[in-house]
């Protein structure tokens, strides 16, 4: 019964996030369409979660949910350290920019969630940043950034 209410929470917020996308995100006076205007990330995520939001739901409702005990707590210690470390993820983002944050932020998310083999987490933590550069700078030829205080010094 919960993943029913979690499922219309993000689903509604995947709804008023597009709407808010569609008219806070601007073309900024290029002539892009499709893949390359800046609209296509925020709505491809947005339908991706309200998608998402959307099978969990109707997973519920089928009754294969997941199976609550009411012994789990609220909020755990575990939850309070990931969120930290997302918060702690997008000033780190502006001063170092990705090709820092984005492994360091991997690496601390997968030790917090248990993994200890370091060579599977090396792997990940290279590799996923990896693939998302390549996806965004040579795919959808979307510069990621570099952060303020690697930009002062490749000027």
């Amino acid at each position: 019964m919960r993943d029913r209410y979690i499922g219309l929470i993000f689903l509604g917020l995947a709804v008023l996030f597009y709407y808010w996308a569609y008219e806070q995100i601007l073309d900024v006076g290029t002539t892009m369409e499709g893949v390359n205007s800046p609209r296509f990330f925020p709505r491809f995520t947005l339908i991706i979660m309200g998608f998402c939001a959307a099978l969990l739901i109707i997973q519920d409702l089928r009754g294969k949910g997941s199976e609550v005990t009411g012994k789990e707590p609220l909020l755990s210690l575990r939850m309070v350290i990931l969120f930290s470390i997302a918060s702690l993820f997008v000033p780190l983002f502006r001063l170092l920019g990705f090709f820092v944050t984005a492994p360091l932020l991997i690496l601390s998310v997968i030790l917090v969630l248990g993994a200890r083999s370091w060579v599977k987490i090396s792997l990940i933590a290279l590799i996923t940043p990896t693939v998302i550069y390549l996806f965004f700078d040579q795919f959808l030829h979307i510069p990621l950034p570099w952060g303020t205080l690697f930009e002062s010094l490749l000027r």
